[in-house]
């Protein structure tokens, strides 16, 4: 802006007022720092651009046990009600599985 100020008068073969010219040098020197900061924050944004990268792949890992779970209980329920041996070993098996995928993730 300070620079578009400053044309006209150079057109005209005069020099600019030195308040434009300091301004456009205090401009300069607020463009530098204002860089730098966003500089900072873009670093900052992607660190926590990975952490939740991270936080999300752990999440996928427990909601696979939570649904696997569920699964567990429900067969477990219809078991009860039908008095199925084959689907409460059903239910047993994939509530192991389910408890194994929770430590696995836990652990990791």
């Amino acid at each position: 802006m300070a620079q578009a100020t400053e044309a006209p008068w150079r057109s005209l073969g005069k020099r600019a007022p030195a308040d434009l010219l300091e301004k456009e040098r205090r401009y300069a020197a607020e463009q530098d720092e204002i860089k730098a900061k966003a500089e900072a924050l873009e670093r900052e944004r992607d660190a926590r651009s990975h952490e939740a990268d991270h936080l999300l792949h752990e999440h996928h890992g427990f909601a696979n046990a939570v649904a696997l779970f569920q699964v567990a209980i429900a067969l477990g329920a219809l078991a009860a009600l039908t008095r199925s041996r084959a689907v409460w070993l059903a239910s047993l098996s994939l509530g192991a599985v389910g408890f194994a995928f929770f430590a696995a993730q836990f652990l990791s």
